[in-house]
């Protein structure tokens, strides 16, 4: 189990990258069998790909 500070960490670029917003990035559904959800993707200021595991 993470702490409350590695989570935030861990949080932090996504959000950054879609200032704040989740809505500002782009939803990726799978499409294996063993029913993982997804990712949200965003630009960061580089304009690097950061992706999010939802």
């Amino acid at each position: 189990m993470q702490n409350a500070s590695s989570t935030t960490k861990l949080l932090y670029l996504p959000l950054a990258a879609c200032s704040g917003n989740w809505r500002n990035s782009i939803f990726i559904q799978c499409q294996s069998e063993k029913g993982d959800p997804g990712y949200l993707l965003a630009a960061g200021r580089d304009g690097q790909p950061v992706i999010l595991a939802v």
